[in-house]
């Protein structure tokens, strides 16, 4: 029969071993300069002018309709990433012109087709609630495609109850203190402001 001493002692050298040959393998698979998934984001403002003058247009937004979009592949096909297209109905074009008074946007996430399987990307403030109204900053999609994206979590805004919430409520990002709370209106007028 084995002594409890020796069992935890085991059990302990066990966990050590574990803990050791788990770090060896991560590190040799994930060096120190190789791609982290932290790095989501390529742009991040340090300012809300900075993020106006990045963003290609600037639109007060409801969200009318949710449409699947195209499926990225990985390279072996063993993964499989659907995208959605949010259609929304323009209130007020703060930059950019929308003749059609539409902006569709592209984001990651959704149902993968053939499947049940769902997608949930939150990173960017997860999927729109279909009805909501929203201040987006955004880039149009390179090809002609039509779609745009949002510049980053810093470039979307729920309005709730008559004010904005950022994806990301930060209480150092300067960004989020710009917009957070404002009524539409005060982010409006802030926007034009930056523009000029």
């Amino acid at each position: 029969m084995i002594t409890k001493v020796k069992f935890w002692s085991v059990s302990a050298a066990l966990a050590v071993v574990g803990v050791v040959s788990s770090s060896l393998l991560t590190a040799r698979f994930c060096p120190p300069d190789g791609p982290r998934s932290d790095a989501a984001w390529a742009f991040t403002a340090d300012s809300a002018k900075a993020l106006v003058t990045h963003a290609e247009a600037i639109v007060v937004a409801k969200a009318v309709a949710n449409h699947p979009g195209r499926v990225a592949v990985s390279e072996n096909g063993g993964d499989l990433l659907p995208f959605q297209i949010v259609e929304f109905q323009i209130e007020e074009e703060l930059k950019g012109a929308f003749p059609d008074g539409r902006v569709y946007v592209e984001r990651a996430g959704g149902i993968e087709p053939g499947t049940d399987v769902h997608h949930d990307i939150d990173i960017d403030g997860g999927e729109f609630e279909i009805g909501g109204t929203y201040l987006l900053f955004l880039n149009e999609q390179p090809g002609n495609t039509g779609l745009h994206y949002q510049v980053n979590a810093q470039a979307r805004y729920t309005i709730l109850q008559g004010r904005l919430h950022g994806v990301d409520s930060e209480a150092g990002d300067p960004v989020q203190q710009a917009f957070q709370r404002r009524s539409p209106a005060e982010a409006s007028a802030l926007v034009k402001r930056l523009l000029d």
